[in-house]
């Protein structure tokens, strides 16, 4: 599971520390989105533990599912969009990390068509957490636990990638 929180040092930067491999530096733009989905699952999570724990917590758990639910979507929709034109070979974990290759996951669907497994599947390729992986190169090495481990620790400065969102978004237009 992700675990986030946000710290500050005596520089005054504003650092988020994140559980998981994905290399955010080269893809920026699914970071906030990440974070964002992050928070929603967290929050989902504390009230299924509160209402595990027979706390009234009435409809607030089953708003904050929904809400984390459509953050999923929404975040994987995001994920879609930048590596659906790539179509990257993508890894079973399950396998010993046997390839497949996007469309046979995905079908050639649009993002509309996919079914709730293949959404996760998406959210998936980010957290480390699910059946599917892409190539190492998209994921930070973490020198104690290997390769896309989702055990990966991650130091990230907001500031530095807001500055290359920014950066990112000039090149597009230009």
């Amino acid at each position: 599971m992700s675990k986030l929180f946000s710290q500050n040092t005596k520089q005054k930067k504003n650092i988020i520390s994140i559980r998981g491999p994905f290399n955010f530096k080269k893809y920026p733009e699914l970071f906030f989105d990440y974070i964002q989905y992050l928070k929603l699952k967290r929050k989902s999570y504390k009230f299924s533990v509160m209402d595990g724990d027979g706390l009234d917590v009435g409809d607030k758990f089953d708003k904050a599912v929904k809400n984390q639910e459509l953050g999923a979507r929404t975040f994987a929709e995001k994920v879609y969009n930048i590596f659906n034109p790539i179509k990257p070979l993508l890894y079973e974990r399950r396998k010993e990390f046997v390839e497949s290759t996007w469309n046979a996951v995905f079908q050639n669907k649009s993002f509309a068509e996919l079914d709730n497994h293949q959404i996760d599947f998406l959210v998936g390729l980010i957290d480390c957490g699910y059946i599917y992986v892409l190539k190492k190169k998209y994921y930070i090495k973490d020198k104690h636990n290997g390769d896309r481990d989702y055990q990966t620790m991650q130091y990230i400065d907001i500031d530095k990638m807001k500055k290359l969102m920014q950066k990112r978004a000039k090149k597009s237009i230009l």
